[in-house]
C-alpha cells in the first residue's frame, strides 16, 4: 500500500510542477508587452526547454495536456477576478472588459499550446513505432485539441464581439485593399498598429491547422472557403451591429493567415509521412 500512495504522491507532484511551470511560461511575455518578438520566442523556449529538461516517464505527454487546460482555465479566471475588482474600485460596471485579454496576453496562452503540441509531434516522428508514446500521443492530441478549441473560440469571441460596444452605425468601411500600410506608414508604425496587423494574420492561423485536421479529406471546397466565409461574416456583423469598422483588409489579412496554418499543416504531415516510412499521413492520429 506505501508503495503504492508513493507512486501517486510522484505523479501528483509532476503534474503539479507541470501544470505551474507551464502555467507561468507566459509571465515573461505578460511582462513585456510591446516586444511580440520576443515574447513569443520566450514563452516557446520555456514550454520546449521544460518538455525537454523533464523528458521522461514522469511527464507523459497527457500530464502535460492536463497543464495546457489548466493554464487557460487559471489565466481566464485571474483575468475575470481583476476585472470584477476593476469594476468594484470604480463603482462602474460598464466597464468593458479589457483585462479578459489584454493585447498580446491571448496569443502568448495559444504559443504555449502550440510549442507543447510541436514538441510532441516531432517526438512522434522520432518514437514511430512505439506503440505505448503512440497511445499517450493520441489521449494528448484529443484532449488538448478540446481545449485549445474551446479556449481558441472564446478568445475569437472577445476579440470580434465582446469587448466591442454596439455604436448603432458603422458609416467607415474600408473596401480599398492594402489602406491599412498607409495608416501604419502614418501612425510610424506604432506598435498597436503593428499587433494589430500581425493578429489579424495569426488569429486566422490555428484555423488553417485545425480545420483541415477535423474535416480531413472531406469537403475540400469547405476548407477552402472557410476563411473567406468566416471572416466575411465577422465584417459584416459588424456592419449591421454597429460595433466595428468593416475592413477588406481584415479578410485578406485573416485568409492569409488561414493559408499559411493550412501550409504548415501540409508541410509537417509531409514530414511526418515520410519520418514515420508511410506509418502516419498526418500529425493528427486520433
Amino acid at each position: 500500500m506505501s508503495e503504492r500512495i508513493k507512486k501517486f504522491a510522484e505523479i501528483a507532484l509532476f503534474e503539479i510542477i507541470s501544470a505551474v511551470v507551464i502555467s507561468y511560461s507566459v509571465v515573461p511575455g505578460f511582462n513585456n508587452i510591446g516586444h511580440l518578438l520576443f515574447q513569443v520566442s520566450i514563452t516557446a523556449l520555456i514550454v520546449i526547454g521544460f518538455l525537454f529538461v523533464v523528458d521522461s516517464k514522469k511527464i507523459t505527454p497527457v500530464t502535460v495536456s492536463h497543464s495546457l487546460i489548466f493554464m487557460a482555465v487559471y489565466w481566464v479566471s485571474v483575468a475575470i477576478i481583476k476585472q470584477i475588482k476593476l469594476h468594484i474600485a470604480q463603482g462602474d460596471r460598464s466597464l468593458k472588459w479589457y483585462f479578459l485579454f489584454y493585447y498580446d496576453r491571448p496569443a502568448l496562452l495559444i504559443v504555449a499550446f502550440s510549442a507543447a503540441g510541436l514538441f510532441f509531434a516531432v517526438k512522434l516522428i522520432l518514437k514511430y513505432n512505439d506503440e505505448k508514446f503512440i497511445n499517450q500521443y493520441k489521449k494528448f492530441q484529443k484532449t488538448t485539441l478540446i481545449s485549445f478549441t474551446v479556449y481558441y473560440f472564446l478568445v475569437m469571441y472577445y476579440s470580434f464581439f465582446f469587448i466591442r460596444s454596439s455604436s448603432g452605425s458603422s458609416d467607415a468601411v474600408n473596401l480599398i485593399p492594402f489602406k491599412v500600410f498607409e495608416g501604419m506608414k502614418a501612425a510610424n508604425f506604432e506598435y498597436e498598429l503593428i499587433f494589430l496587423f500581425v493578429g489579424n494574420i495569426a488569429i486566422f492561423l490555428p484555423l488553417g491547422v485545425i480545420v483541415p485536421a477535423l474535416l480531413k479529406k472531406r469537403l475540400k471546397i469547405l476548407q477552402l472557403a472557410f476563411p473567406f466565409i468566416i471572416s466575411i461574416g465577422i465584417e459584416a456583423s459588424q456592419y449591421f451591429l454597429g460595433n466595428g469598422q468593416p475592413d477588406i483588409d481584415d479578410v485578406i489579412l485573416n485568409v492569409i493567415g488561414f493559408y499559411i496554418g493550412f501550409a504548415a499543416k501540409i508541410i509537417l504531415d509531409k514530414l511526418i509521412y515520410k519520418a514515420s516510412k508511410g506509418k502516419f499521413n498526418s500529425v493528427f492520429i486520433f
